[in-house]
């Protein structure tokens, strides 16, 4: 017979959200790293900015302000790499950079280049994205199933309230299932 004990889910954030564009969704992942604290406390004013700028090799969105310590170095970017760069060098003029091509530039980020994210889903949308409204940013939930439970011939078994019994009948082979009333097997 078959078990089971209790039933639930638990949701867990994490690091991945969707981009809801007028072509589509794109998902992007976060890294770890310190930048997140930066999209977590900005993440309103990201989601109404609009198309800063944009070339062969970026776009960028923005600006917003934030507490971003930058430097003036170049860094080497590859496509899909999301960065939090400052324009003109000023962290009041934070932007969302969206790497399209392989490619070396100077966009005011930290030392360590001021890679925030990955695109890793939707990425046929990218294309003709150009020019278009910020998308909206809805967070990516988890669920994790919390059912307990387990198959056994214990007959012995006692049996505690909400359990569920799951059976299959040798006669007619038909599925039953018995809601446990008693703290025992009758």
């Amino acid at each position: 017979m078959g078990v089971v004990k209790g039933r639930g889910e638990k949701s867990r954030q994490t690091n991945s959200y969707w981009l809801n564009t007028t072509k589509g969704k794109l998902r992007i992942e976060l890294l770890e790293n310190e930048l997140q604290g930066i999209w977590h406390e900005n993440l309103d004013r990201i989601q109404g900015s609009r198309v800063r700028w944009s070339s062969a090799d970026a776009i960028a969105f923005g600006p917003f302000a934030s507490n971003l310590s930058f430097g003036r170095d170049a860094h080497e970017y590859n496509r899909w790499e999301i960065v939090l760069g400052a324009a003109g060098f000023d962290a009041e003029n934070t932007q969302l950079i969206f790497v399209q091509r392989r490619h070396t530039a100077a966009y005011g980020t930290p030392p360590d280049g001021g890679v925030l994210a990955h695109v890793v889903g939707g990425r046929i949308l990218w294309t003709g994205w150009r020019r278009r409204q910020d998308p909206g940013i809805e967070p990516i939930v988890e669920w994790q199933d919390l059912t307990e439970k387990l198959a056994t011939r214990d007959l012995t078994l006692l049996l505690e309230e909400g359990m569920e019994i799951y059976t299959v009948s040798r006669q007619n082979s038909l599925r039953m299932r018995h809601w446990a009333r008693n703290s025992s097997w009758p």
